[in-house]
């Protein structure tokens, strides 16, 4: 092959790359979600079903149903333990509202809880305390209270 045969591909390629890139980068390209047109029906259309903007766990993939989905995510968990009670503190990242467990039992109740520094009540579900968390990064502080050292601590699956 030429040198003006060879000169010739290698602009044909770096145009076909250029032209690749460029639609790559488009707005066409980028486009993702529902036209405009309709977007503004999103919040209505989805009323009750917020959960479907969580990702799917990853063993109920094809499950529509709110517990197949990861809507909070719960960061670690700091405890102060002594032998009168100790303090927690727990950020979460929550996608959709809902409750999360804490850490504690109805022996070892979470008390002085808060929510970015704002306290907030606890309630029982089963024999674990809960609260609720509203969408964005959440930042859960409290105090365990009791007489006697438990031998174990109560810290929910979900954390």
């Amino acid at each position: 092959m030429s040198r003006t045969a060879t000169g010739r591909w290698m602009n044909l390629a770096r145009v076909c790359a250029l032209l690749w890139t460029a639609l790559l980068l488009s707005p066409l390209a980028q486009a993702t979600g529902a036209p405009d047109q309709l977007e503004r029906w999103r919040d209505w259309v989805l009323h009750g079903l917020e959960y479907l903007d969580c990702p799917p766990r990853h063993d109920r993939v094809d499950s529509p149903e709110e517990a197949a989905r990861h809507c909070r995510y719960p960061g670690s968990l700091q405890l102060e333990l002594n032998r009168d009670g100790g303090r927690f503190r727990i950020e979460w990242l929550v996608r959709q509202a809902g409750w999360v467990g804490l850490p504690g039992s109805a022996e070892a109740w979470p008390d002085q809880v808060s929510v970015n520094g704002q306290s907030v009540a606890v309630s029982l579900a089963g024999a674990s305390p809960q609260l609720w968390l509203e969408t964005g990064r959440q930042r859960v502080e409290g105090v365990l209270r009791w007489h006697e050292r438990p031998q174990q601590l109560s810290v929910p699956a979900s954390i």
